[in-house]
């Protein structure tokens, strides 16, 4: 009997102990890792093979009238020992446009009915944010994930998703990895 006392207390001690550690947020900079919530993001890309443009973090017909009031996204930064500095980025609902040309042209941002407006969640990621020096052999990889719903301007609603993937390499060179779908 006393042996399952002690063992039930100490089941209930460590549960205790796991619930306090799982609620505690971590501090916003530890020496190697940096956290916030307010990076400003504003991102785009294009899919030639269906021309479109993709916008995320601000409303291109508001950037075109002189708005910089771009979304705000949460981030991790890690200062890694080789000298590399890895970049985690993570928005929701960021105010998202795509419009059915490839050109950044405010002209037409402001004059041509986009494919679609609406919002997304967007991830983005760097393994080296300072970039590859050219003595290095290693590759430098970064990107954008996004998916999320657009309105097309008749009322349908839409579904949008895409990707920008991007890959330098001293010895493999430069490959981009573009795309947009709406459905």
């Amino acid at each position: 009997m006393r042996k399952s006392v002690v063992v039930v207390a100490s089941v209930l001690l460590l549960v205790v102990l796991m619930v306090g550690i799982a609620q505690a947020d971590p501090p916003p900079v530890s020496g190697i890792v940096t956290r916030g919530d307010d990076l400003p993001i504003g991102v785009t890309w294009v899919d030639e093979g269906k021309g479109q443009r993709i916008l995320i973090g601000l409303r291109a017909t508001e950037f075109c009238l002189g708005s910089d009031d771009f979304a705000l996204v949460s981030f991790q930064d890690v200062d890694l020992t080789d000298e590399r500095f890895v970049q985690i980025v993570k928005g929701d609902d960021l105010p998202t446009d795509v419009y059915p040309f490839l050109d950044f042209d405010c002209d037409r941002f402001l004059n041509e009915e986009p494919v679609g407006l609406g919002t997304a969640d967007i991830v983005g990621t760097d393994n080296d944010l300072p970039g590859t020096s050219p003595d290095e052999t290693n590759a430098n990889a970064w990107g954008w994930s996004a998916h999320g719903t657009l309105t097309a301007p008749d009322g349908t609603d839409l579904g949008v998703s895409g990707h920008l993937r991007l890959v330098s390499s001293n010895t493999a060179g430069f490959h981009v990895n573009e795309k947009i779908n709406v459905k």
